[in-house]
């Protein structure tokens, strides 16, 4: 009782597209402090990101490499909500301690 399968595809052995080309030219590319600052800065991507997060019905916020929160978190959601306060509350009495 012998299974016949489809021959392997040689999809994976094409040459790349020319948009692919196009795409790896960038990767190396070097950014200037002004365009990574512009880049990160979260006026800039606040319409798109409330945007998205209403159509998705999601909270997105713009994080940092460490993943703290740069400005403001979009469409929170209740979970989201109580996470922050908790963090705040765990902030507060951190700050105390230290004091």
């Amino acid at each position: 009782n012998q299974m016949n399968l489809p021959a392997p595809s040689n999809a994976a052995m094409e040459p790349e597209s020319p948009e692919a080309d196009i795409i790896d030219s960038f990767k190396y590319t070097e950014l200037s402090q002004e365009e990574r600052t512009e880049l990160v800065d979260p006026l800039g991507w606040a319409g798109i990101l409330e945007t998205y997060a209403r159509a998705m019905n999601l909270a997105v916020a713009l994080t940092d490499v460490d993943g703290r929160v740069q400005g403001l978190c979009h469409n929170p959601q209740p979970v989201w909500l109580l996470t922050q306060h908790s963090r705040q509350v765990a902030d507060r009495r951190r700050t105390r301690h230290i004091q």
